[in-house]
């Protein structure tokens, strides 16, 4: 089964986030520490040919809006998913991660990260359905005790679902 992609963009920030740029024309989202922040994604539909017997991956960017160089760091990062099937009391999961922030992280140089859940993939096999709608909330709990990296995160300004073609009309 060839993998697919589907590029989910932010729809909107909440708390205390805002926007930054990566690059020269790259748009993030900033997070800060000592506070809870981060964005929305857009909504989007189960993909049809997306092979729901399968788990899908998530994952997403972040990177080091800042000048600043420092030792060894931890960023508690949380990401939920709001799942509403047609006609069905919509239900939410939710992963965790500890990220580890390399001494001398590079300023503006991503690191792509998979949001893991149970350290599985974070959308299980037979948990979407078709037609579903979905949409994610990604933030920093920058106010942890055990998120230790002292300045502001950025987020690369989508999230990227990872899912298993389903080839029964043919694959791409």
């Amino acid at each position: 089964m060839p993998s697919r992609f589907l590029t989910i963009p932010f729809e909107r920030l909440f708390s205390a986030a805002g926007h930054l740029t990566f690059g020269a024309y790259g748009i993030g989202v900033s997070a800060g520490d000592n506070v809870r922040t981060g964005f929305y994604t857009e909504a989007f539909r189960t993909p049809d040919d997306m092979d729901r017997s399968r788990p899908a991956r998530l994952w997403y960017r972040i990177f080091n809006p800042t000048y600043h160089v420092v030792a060894q760091s931890e960023v508690y990062l949380r990401i939920g998913m709001t799942r509403s099937p047609v006609d069905v009391t919509p239900t939410n999961t939710l992963g965790y991660d500890f990220i580890t922030i390399p001494e001398n992280w590079p300023t503006g140089i991503p690191m792509q990260l998979e949001m893991l859940s149970d350290n599985s993939a974070f959308i299980q096999a037979k948990e979407l359905g078709l037609n579903d709608l979905c949409q994610f909330r990604v933030e920093r709990y920058g106010d942890h005790e055990d998120d230790t990296w002292p300045f502001v995160l950025g987020f690369a300004s989508s999230v990227v679902l990872e899912y298993s073609q389903n080839c029964r009309y043919g694959c791409l």
